[in-house]
């Protein structure tokens, strides 16, 4: 799956395949469900009544994103920049691409990947909360 954003001007495509995880734990370090897994937990803290992955719509992220407490701001543009990098092989190092951008605003971009990336790895299988609790404990 692919979204287009235009970002200062510029047309930036991410792209969300198998090889997000690879990518991240290449350029980072460490595997990124050491940080979604927490995120996961701190969203449905944040959203009680969630019946099933359904209940999320694109309009709610801006909410969603208010119950992240366990990422550090760095980590938020790390997620971006690996869907960037998985779209363009060529871009440049974080700090190098993100300095190419006089406004970069860094939320609003999160809020139209965050529902791409989500449903590019949920199974079409109709998930519940109890379903995703059981994956993050």
């Amino acid at each position: 799956m692919k979204k287009t954003l235009i970002i200062d001007n510029k047309e930036v495509v991410f792209s969300f395949n198998a090889s997000f995880a690879y990518k991240f734990k290449a350029q980072f370090g460490y595997d990124i469900l050491t940080k979604v897994m927490p995120v996961i937990s701190d969203v449905l803290k944040g959203f009680e009544d969630i019946k099933d992955i359904e209940d999320i719509k694109i309009y709610e992220m801006g909410n969603i994103l208010e119950y992240i407490y366990s990422l550090e701001f760095v980590d938020v543009q790390n997620l971006i920049w690996t869907f960037a990098k998985c779209n363009d092989d060529s871009i440049a190092e974080p700090e190098i691409w993100y300095s190419q951008f006089e406004e970069f605003e860094l939320f609003e971009v999160l809020k139209e990947l965050l529902p791409v990336f989500f449903k590019s790895i949920i199974t079409k299988k109709k998930i519940t909360k109890q379903d995703i609790l059981e994956i993050v404990k």
